[in-house]
């Protein structure tokens, strides 16, 4: 049900990409961003969200980021859990922006995701190491982790 793998809606465009672009409203996080959101600017609700594209940028986002709460969303186009899930993300990084927000593809970061076993997956880093994690589609529980992990440490 929530497990990694690839599905024949890995291969075209679906309903994960149109319902990012619906929900958003004109969002983009450049070209990093995997979920292929069409805009020209991010509005100021949303500039603590940004995409990464592959191992790379992740890394580099978190070494960049290291004094604030990295939160980062672990989807893919291809799970009925992550289009649930994305949208309260959303509002939770408009809610809560202490954090900085990153959305990625698990097939986009395979060595980053490499320990990732069901989508979504949110895992919760502080000064670049992982302190926390929790999966699957309860918003509350991930309503709870973002308020923790978003308060002064």
């Amino acid at each position: 049900m929530w497990g990694r793998g690839k599905s024949a809606h890995s291969q075209t465009e679906n309903s994960f990409s149109n319902a990012q672009r619906d929900s958003t409203a004109g969002w983009q996080v450049t070209d990093a961003t995997p979920f292929k959101a069409k805009a020209t600017t991010v509005p100021r609700k949303f500039q603590s969200v940004i995409g990464a594209k592959n191992d790379e940028d992740f890394k580099e986002i978190l070494r960049f980021a290291s004094a604030r709460t990295v939160i980062t969303n672990f989807g893919a186009v291809w799970c009925d859990h992550c289009k649930i899930m994305y949208p309260e993300f959303m509002r939770l990084a408009e809610e809560f922006t202490q954090p900085l927000y990153v959305v990625t593809d698990v097939d986009a970061v395979p060595f980053t995701s490499k320990d990732i076993r069901y989508t979504p997956t949110f895992s919760f880093y502080k000064k670049g190491k992982k302190v926390d994690e929790i999966f699957g589609s309860n918003q509350q529980q991930l309503r709870d982790h973002v308020w923790l992990h978003s308060t002064p440490s």
